[in-house]
């Protein structure tokens, strides 16, 4: 079974490196001197392709599970799961709770707590000092699921479901926007539920699923994909739009999915390119992106309070000293959060491999 696919930590890389600028230009004190920075792809893209590609690599290892053992070993793949996710997300709500001031509502205290921090998100209720954390519920929500659909359902309808959900999932918001015009009751109801579909972009993760299904197929469809010519505009165009801040409306994050999973396809499985080798930067960016993601913002707002508007220096030194302490002080604390704090549960998930053996 393939558990690695080279170039996966570089696009995690890129990912994070684009969600960690989008922030740094929402957050920083001086926001009327915005930096060169500000003008690079869109960081909320960046959770889309992450979306993309955990679908994507979690399925394959699923479909792939099943293949080899005959079934899929639900409390080890949980497990698994639990070990890798839980303890950084839950240490990064407690160090954001203790350094950080700010207003914890019940609402956002409950949801937050249990794993579904997207829904406090849709209610308004985000939490304070990590509001990043939504799109690590929207993960364990689908993954809650979606091993019992592959495990149960037969597996020629599982694209059909996968594209149903995700053509359903993204003109839903359209649904309930009608029904909210058209139908009498409480508008703050519609409204949430709106929010929650439309920020949650489970059709992402499905996406990234169903590419999963083909490369575990090694569906016919993959043969045309893996053209050359097809494969080099697969790269080429997400990175082209992403790069120019190219925008479509209200469908933007959909078409940039797409666009998402044929580079996601292209780059983990295409072997008719001739793709440069990666940079070891980024792949190391790429293993410790978990922890990227998880504690940059309190980075930020640890540099708010060091960069504050007032901070004496011009412009150009202010971003480059806002830059250089952000990226640099995230990284670090997210190299040690992983060789130290998420090693020790990492190394757990090996008594959680699945087995032949295992009922």
């Amino acid at each position: 079974m393939k558990t690695h696919f080279k170039g996966l930590d570089s696009l995690r890389a890129i990912a994070a490196i684009a969600v960690v600028i989008g922030h740094i230009e929402l957050l920083k004190p001086r926001s009327s001197s915005q930096s060169f920075l500000a003008h690079l792809p869109d960081g909320h893209l960046g959770v889309i392709l992450f979306f993309v590609i955990s679908g994507f690599l979690i399925s394959y290892l699923l479909f792939e599970e099943k293949k080899e053992f005959g079934t899929i070993h639900l409390k080890q793949f949980f497990m698994r799961r639990i070990l890798r996710i839980w303890p950084l997300y839950y240490l990064t709500l407690l160090l954001s709770w203790l350094f950080f001031s700010g207003t914890y509502t019940g609402l956002s205290t409950f949801f937050t707590l249990t794993i579904f921090p997207n829904i406090a998100h849709a209610m308004g209720e985000a939490w304070p000092n990590s509001p990043q954390v939504w799109s690590i519920g929207v993960e364990e929500q689908f993954y809650l699921v979606w091993p019992f659909i592959i495990l149960y359902m037969r597996k020629k309808w599982i694209p059909v479901l996968l594209l149903f959900f995700v053509l359903l999932y993204d003109l839903g918001p359209h649904i309930l926007g009608y029904l909210k015009l058209h139908l009498q009751g409480n508008d703050s109801y519609y409204i949430i539920i709106q929010k929650f579909i439309y920020d949650s972009k489970f059709s992402a993760i499905a996406l990234g699923a169903l590419i999963g299904y083909l490369v575990s197929s090694k569906h016919r469809i993959l043969t045309i994909l893996h053209h050359p010519i097809i494969g080099f505009l697969s790269i080429l165009i997400p990175f082209l739009l992403w790069g120019l801040n190219i925008h479509w409306g209200y469908f933007t994050d959909e078409i940039f999915m797409v666009l998402f999973a044929f580079l996601v396809l292209t780059i983990a499985t295409n072997q008719n390119l001739k793709l440069p080798k990666e940079l070891p930067i980024l792949r190391f960016l790429g293993r410790i992106s978990y922890g990227i993601y998880m504690f940059h913002w309190m980075v930020i707002l640890l540099a708010n309070r060091i960069f504050k508007i007032d901070f004496d220096a011009s412009d150009g030194t202010y971003n480059f000293l806002f830059y250089l302490f952000v990226f640099g002080g995230t990284i670090l604390i997210a190299w040690i959060s992983h060789i130290t704090f998420e090693r020790f549960f990492i190394q757990k998930k090996v008594h959680f491999r699945p087995s032949k053996l295992t009922p």
